[in-house]
């Protein structure tokens, strides 16, 4: 048996996991009271309930470093999460800023992930992948991806994270 193999058969069977929307727009008509269109936290949210994972939580906050570190760590420490998955702010405008928000408070990085996400958003839309800077990393023992806004890119990532979630968190916690 291949370690690999041997380590997926001591994985944890309950995960819990909080979806954090990075949007000033959605933010601004949530905080008015509106109803928000929010494909890709509900993408998130489908793809690892058809997994069976737990949603502890789910929120949209505005693209601002300290909001998005604020309700990172708040799921992580208050909320207990095993997996904190945020969605927006990862392109290359002025306002994209839930990776400098975040990388600072990685313990460890994981760039597989985020070459991962790049090799298959190549191979689907081109050229357009190299604006990504989807990224993963542990904050205390905790698993946090931060992945593009966009529906069609929040469906390839979770295509990579969901079967491999397990396994990434056992080693978290260790």
């Amino acid at each position: 048996m291949k370690s690999y193999e041997s380590h997926r058969l001591s994985t944890p069977t309950e995960i819990s996991c909080s979806v954090i929307t990075v949007s000033s727009s959605r933010f601004e008509e949530a905080s008015r009271g509106h109803k928000v269109d929010d494909l890709s936290g509900l993408k998130i949210v489908q793809m690892l309930i058809e997994r069976g994972y737990q949603i502890k939580s789910r929120k949209i906050v505005p693209d601002d470093i300290e909001m998005i570190r604020k309700e990172t760590l708040r799921s992580i420490y208050e909320e207990n999460c095993d997996v904190i998955i945020l969605t927006g702010g990862t392109g290359i405008t002025s306002s994209d800023v839930t990776v400098e928000a975040l990388s600072p408070l990685f313990n460890k990085f994981m760039p597989g992930f985020g070459e991962m996400f790049r090799l298959r958003s190549f191979q689907k839309a081109k050229g357009a992948a190299i604006i990504s800077r989807a990224t993963a990393g542990i904050i205390s023992r905790r698993v946090v991806f931060c992945l593009p806004g966009s529906p069609d890119a929040v469906e390839t990532a979770m295509e990579i994270i969901c079967d491999e979630l397990p396994h990434i968190v056992k080693h978290a916690r260790e």
